[in-house]
């Protein structure tokens, strides 16, 4: 696989398409140009973050309009010029429509193009002298990076104690397989392990559920992710496949709107190719299940007859793994 000095990167609101070449160590540049609109300077400070975290030098280009095809072609044109000689590669997956065309435009060195695909991380090259094909880039987004470039905080949420019963496990693969013996199994449940009978139980067998499961790349319970004046914490989250999967567990029997409202903020702050699933011991409202539906929000209903195999199969169908 051929190793480029530079990318040249189109900065937009979706970092990971720019992110992602960066972190696969085969085809790692020494230095990234970011071409930057006025618009885009918050997202560009973020990303340009993590990229010198991996000892990958930054260098900022500013064009002036991002939605004029003569001006980014003018810009670019310019930049190009003075990459004459040098090993670069332009990504073009990012930026807007007139960004990418004004680069594209631009290129009549043909210096190398590549294009990330989002739905399965692929390297497509569009134009390349030597004729480089695909290939799939190696997963390697951890959650603090997966956040951060994002431009979100994220810290483990308020300490719970480990009220676990010794044989938890035992006692959680019950309650799902048999719900007729939901309420005597939590009953007999003493005092000190009220945090684990009272909710608790469900986070901790999906969270060992997950942890367990092929191909995840890093994963965290009860986690609190900020930005602005948003603050939300998270049951479970996980990456695979470098996407971004959030599930809450709910064992009562309340409104399930408060979580479908959480994962849709979430998913405003992080960007699209985040994905939630509601695990929920009890069945949801209709109302509720439909409002799931609309915004994408998988659902996992345990007491309708769900056992735990199912469960099991039915939260790595969502991890897609």
């Amino acid at each position: 696989m051929e190793h480029f000095d530079t990318h040249i990167c189109l900065v937009s609101a979706q970092p990971l398409p720019n992110l992602l070449p960066l972190l696969d160590k085969r085809f790692r540049p020494r230095k990234v140009i970011l071409a930057v609109s006025p618009e885009m300077k918050q997202q560009a400070r973020a990303l340009q973050k993590i990229v010198q975290q991996q000892g990958i030098g930054v260098e900022r280009y500013p064009v002036v309009d991002a939605h004029s095809l003569a001006q980014m072609q003018k810009d670019m044109s310019k930049l190009i010029a003075q990459c004459r000689g040098r090993n670069v590669a332009l990504n073009v997956t990012g930026g807007t429509k007139p960004m990418a065309f004004g680069a594209l435009a631009a290129m009549s060195q043909k210096l190398p193009i590549f294009y990330v695909r989002i739905d399965n991380d692929h390297v497509d090259f569009l134009d390349h002298p030597a004729g480089m094909g695909s290939f799939r880039l190696q997963p390697r987004l951890s959650l603090p990076i997966y956040l951060q470039v994002h431009g979100v905080a994220s810290s483990p949420g308020v300490h719970k104690p480990d009220t676990r019963p010794p044989n938890w496990n035992d006692l959680c693969r019950q309650m799902i397989q048999h719900p007729e013996q939901y309420k005597s199994i939590r009953a007999r449940m003493p005092e000190e392990n009220r945090l684990f009978r009272d909710g608790g139980w469900l986070e901790e067998i999906v969270f060992d559920i997950v942890r367990n499961l092929p191909g995840i790349q890093d994963c965290a319970k009860s986690l609190d992710i900020r930005a602005g004046n948003s603050h939300n914490e998270i049951d479970i989250a996980f990456i695979a496949h470098n996407s971004l999967h959030l599930i809450e567990c709910k064992t009562g029997r309340k409104r399930g709107v408060e979580v479908i409202c959480k994962f849709h903020t979430v998913r405003e702050l992080i960007g699209l190719r985040t994905q939630g699933l509601i695990v929920s011991y009890h069945d949801l409202r209709p109302v509720d299940r439909q409002r799931a539906q609309d915004l994408r929000i998988g659902i996992c209903e345990i007491a309708s007859g769900l056992n735990f195999a199912g469960l099991q199969n039915q939260i790595r169908r969502f991890a897609g793994v």
